[in-house]
């Protein structure tokens, strides 16, 4: 689009519009039909990208249309639906309008996410998971809130359980978050224990898989000192004592209590063992987008 320049007698002057001037005999530019119908044609192509019908009252409709197909951006998300996208700088977000159980508003397609923080302090799009306190009323708490209780992750106060995936309604506009520190996290699936399908945000207490061992006794009547410690296997190990002929006896009638073989369990014979049950990690901050 661009000024009738090829149009014969238009009048421009440098390339521009101008008014009549009596006093100095200056001809005022006229302006051909096809160029002003070629000009209401290419406003009208933006209304109707937009989906917006032209109104010839309405004088915003321009900016309207322009909003509705570029990203708009607003400082933060507008309480009124003002198109379907919006961009929120001080979440650094894409929102979309949307209704999410008891919410209507604009709210993240990803609100509810799961994410591993890898920044000291969470991104303006994301909210730690360490079982703190946040108000539901507050903007970007609203829709995030609502998720959780569509998605069955909302229990009672008693209810919550430290590194299950859940929210708690504390009372009020006060709803806990989940608190997912010191967690490994695993997919849904068969629990091979309890042959159970595992439910989705719900917490396993920590285990190891099973450690075998055995210990075996001197039974024949023709060994010496029958009944007493021969061998042991697995994560089990025999320490054969040796303080006389009758190291290995066990005698009721005496006070007298001899050395005997001492077998002792220790799991790191077998596996690597520490305080805690756990893979090989890396820690990073558990959080959720919102």
């Amino acid at each position: 689009m661009d000024f009738p320049k090829s149009v014969p007698g238009v009048g421009l002057v440098g390339g521009r519009f101008v008014n009549e001037d009596a006093a100095t005999g200056q001809l005022g530019s006229l302006i051909p039909a096809e160029w002003g119908n070629s000009l209401m044609d290419e406003l009208f192509a933006v209304f109707v990208a937009a989906g917006i019908e032209p109104e010839e009252s309405d004088t915003t409709q321009l900016l309207q249309a322009i909003r509705g197909v570029s990203l708009p951006i607003y400082p933060s998300a507008p309480a009124m639906n003002v198109g379907p996208i919006v961009y929120a700088l001080d979440r650094q977000q894409i929102l979309h309008w949307q209704t999410i159980g008891s919410f209507t508003g604009y709210a993240s397609p990803e609100v509810g996410k799961f994410t591993w923080g890898t920044s000291i302090a969470a991104r303006p799009y994301e909210e730690n998971a360490i079982g703190q306190t946040i108000d539901r009323t507050l903007p970007k708490y609203a829709a995030l809130v609502a998720w959780a209780e569509v998605n069955g992750h909302m229990q009672t106060s008693g209810a919550w359980v430290k590194g299950a995936f859940h929210f708690a309604s504390l009372g009020g506009n006060s709803v806990r978050m989940p608190d997912l520190r010191d967690q490994f996290i695993r997919a849904t699936g068969t629990d091979v224990d309890t042959a159970n399908a595992r439910t989705l945000g719900s917490y396993k207490q920590d285990q190891i898989q099973n450690i075998l061992g055995s210990i075996s006794s001197r039974a024949a009547a023709n060994l010496p000192n029958p009944g007493a410690i021969s061998a042991s296997s697995g994560a089990f190990t025999t320490t054969t004592q040796s303080a006389g002929a009758d190291a290995n006896t066990v005698n009721i009638n005496t006070t007298t209590l001899k050395p005997a073989d001492v077998t002792s369990f220790d799991a790191s014979r077998w596996v690597r063992a520490g305080n805690e049950t756990a893979p090989v990690s890396t820690a990073m901050h558990p959080r959720l987008y919102i």
